[in-house]
């Protein structure tokens, strides 16, 4: 390593422009080996400096890396967790339809057996009730008009709109099988 006193002698004089004064005496500085190592210290210690705010901020940035990646690991796992805990869940429902699909196994053979040996009643047969065909087969009269009417709403009397029913249905020539 090379000390300060080999490379500067111990004292120099600096020229600061003296070319430019115009035949005025240049103005002369001495510089010390002191003032040359303080210099030289205060960039050095400069440079240390920003390599400790540097490694600071890196440590900083490191840490907080750090407490993301432990966060996202936390809800990997939580993830894993709650996603183990729906398929044992789907597997338990899987379990029990199958367990009552072969309790319900017998009962709907029961069933089928019944439903064969029992006749079956049509909807045609419902429907085809003496009360109905006299109502079906009543004709129209020609002199017949359509009502207009205001549809029930619930808010007025049921049996006043019953009788204002009957009462237009009876003066435009309609009679009971009519009604219907």
């Amino acid at each position: 390593m090379v000390g300060l006193g080999e490379t500067f002698p111990r004292r120099l004089k600096i020229d600061f422009g003296a070319h430019e004064l115009g035949g005025r005496r240049p103005a002369m500085m001495s510089i010390t080996q002191n003032q040359v190592a303080s210099s030289t210290n205060n960039s050095e210690e400069d440079t240390l400096q920003q390599l400790m705010h540097a490694v600071t901020s890196l440590q900083a940035h490191s840490e907080e890396q750090s407490k993301l990646s432990a966060k996202v690991e936390q809800c990997q796992m939580e993830a894993e967790e709650r996603h183990r805990i729906v398929e044992e869940r789907y597997r338990e429902t899987l379990r029990m339809a199958k367990e009552r699909e072969e309790e319900l196994r017998p009962v709907k053979a029961t069933m089928e057996k019944s439903a064969r040996l029992l006749p079956t009643v049509s909807p045609a047969s419902f429907w085809a009730q003496p009360f109905n065909e006299e109502i079906d087969q009543t004709p129209i009269p020609q002199s017949f008009q359509e009502l207009v009417m205001e549809p029930f709403d619930g808010t007025q009397d049921p049996h006043t709109h019953l009788q204002a029913f009957q009462t237009q249905m009876y003066i435009s020539g309609g009679d009971d099988r009519l009604n219907c």
